[in-house]
């Protein structure tokens, strides 16, 4: 499924859930080892652990 460079989708949209819950990150690309995040308010992009939706 391709991610439109637009607009990136929201953790939940994509079935992740953050170790933390907090709006001003947005999921950048995620592989098995970790989620890379998105900081809205720096604007810098940080690496973060995310386990798969059980659902």
């Amino acid at each position: 499924q391709a991610i439109s460079q637009s607009r990136l989708p929201s953790m939940e949209e994509v079935g992740l859930t953050p170790t933390w819950m907090d709006h001003k990150y947005t999921l950048r690309g995620c592989s098995r080892l970790g989620c890379w995040i998105e900081d809205n308010t720096s604007m810098k992009t940080i690496e973060e652990a995310c386990t798969l939706d059980s659902q």
